[in-house]
């Protein structure tokens, strides 16, 4: 068998080798060079890539722990621990540092009375990002813990013109109502009574809660007018809904519109009729109505009959009240005789008989029982002139005893009503 021979040089290659030493020994210096950088860059990849594999899972296992942490602290707070949630959130902050995890640790130590501590987190976080409208919100509800109305203000009007990350509107609208009821618990009604228009006219017209709420709370601030407004906005979108039923019929019923509040108290009845309030207001309602001889289209007999019965009545709220015909002798005393009589411990500018509360009451007695002889079934239907001036007196005389004899109830109260109608009608 001949021996085998490198093809390049001739020389003779060992037996099992196809490499020839004579020609490996006069390999160029670059191959080599090519050869080193190869292997050396061979290793480097597969360290580079170890170490990114390592710091992977390092950073993996990182944010499943502050993933954890975070977890465990909105439980806590769910199941009102906030102590624990201040631990949980504060081991969260360890591992990962997020806007969230932060502001979730200063609602958590807000809620554990950490108040300083919660505060000084959210304006951290309020310099970095002054426009977040859930930061402006916690920072009011902390000036509200500290009750510090100024800044509740001006940080719940950062959260209300805001940005929010989702439900922006919602969120809003929450957010008014918040502010409203701070400002009401404190007495501050011009400035609830501005935020609650402000949230009448961005409210959606197609929500008949939220309308029913914002005539409650019109209602609060004394303004019946635009509450009952929004109480029978609210009737138009739901007309069975009761907190807006019951708003339409007690407001209407503070306004004096009985024949409106009768309406709204019969169907408001249907939905709740043990209900003790509406029940009440029924039934002065009922009376309210009964004792009218205004009423429309009433016939001229019952008109008659309820005039007769609220000018007697009307006798009987002046004996009540202990008014008697006032004499000729006592009207034409003068001050100086009334502050002789008193001993002259009146000063000079006391009223006199004929204008203090109990001599205007004994006029009304008299004018009283100088028109009665004229007030009978037989007069008042000869003459209609003579049922308002019967009602006109009438009117005079409940609303005089109040002053003296304190506030009406039962019949005579119906006619103060009814009387304060009057009034606001000659206005």
């Amino acid at each position: 068998m001949s021996e085998a021979r490198c093809k390049t040089c001739g020389t003779p290659v060992a037996a099992g080798s196809s490499v020839c030493a004579n020609c490996s020994s006069q390999m160029p210096d670059w191959r080599r060079q090519i050869t080193l950088i190869l292997t050396l860059l061979g290793i480097t990849i597969v360290l580079f890539a170890a170490a990114w594999f390592l710091n992977h899972s390092f950073s993996v296992r990182r944010d499943a722990l502050a993933e954890q942490w975070f977890n465990d602290g909105q439980r806590d707070l769910a199941n009102n621990d906030p102590k624990g949630a201040v631990a949980a959130y504060r081991s969260a902050l360890f591992y990962r540092d997020s806007d969230l995890y932060r502001l979730r640790l200063a609602e958590a130590l807000a809620s554990a009375n950490y108040t300083d501590q919660a505060k000084a987190y959210l304006l951290n976080l309020w310099e970095e990002r002054p426009g977040s409208g859930n930061i402006n919100l916690e920072l009011a509800r902390i000036a509200v813990r500290q009750n510090d109305i100024p800044s509740a203000i001006r940080f719940y009007h950062g959260a209300i013109y805001g940005l929010w990350d989702t439900d922006a509107i919602q969120h809003r609208l929450q957010t008014r109502l918040e502010l409203i009821h701070f400002l009401l618990e404190h007495n501050e009604k011009e400035n609830a009574y501005a935020e609650i228009t402000a949230l009448a006219a961005g409210a959606p017209s197609n929500d008949a809660r939220l309308q029913a709420t914002i005539g409650e709370l019109f209602q609060q601030t004394g303004d019946i007018g635009s509450a009952l407004a929004q109480f029978e906005a609210a009737l138009k979108i739901d007309r069975n809904l009761f907190p807006a039923l019951r708003g339409a019929a007690t407001t209407s019923f503070q306004s004096g519109d009985f024949y409106r509040a009768r309406r709204y108290l019969e169907q408001a009845l249907r939905e709740q009729p043990e209900d003790p309030q509406l029940r009440e207001m029924f039934q002065q309602t009922g009376l309210v109505l009964k004792s009218d001889p205004f009423e429309r289209h009433l016939p001229q007999q019952q008109r008659i009959q309820r005039t007769l019965t609220a000018f007697e009545q009307a006798g009987k709220r002046l004996q009540q009240c202990g008014a008697a015909p006032v004499t000729p002798e006592q009207t034409r005393l003068t001050a100086s005789k009334q502050r002789e009589l008193a001993g002259n411990s009146a000063p000079a500018n006391a009223p006199t008989a004929a204008t203090t509360p109990a001599a205007n009451l004994q006029m009304l007695a008299k004018s009283w029982s100088d028109l009665r002889p004229n007030i009978n079934a037989r007069s008042l239907s000869r003459n209609s002139d003579l049922i308002d001036a019967a009602m006109d007196l009438v009117f005079r005389i409940e609303q005089a005893t109040v002053k003296t004899c304190g506030a009406p109830t039962g019949e005579d109260w119906a006619l103060l009503q009814l009387s304060n109608q009057s009034s606001e009608l000659e206005r």
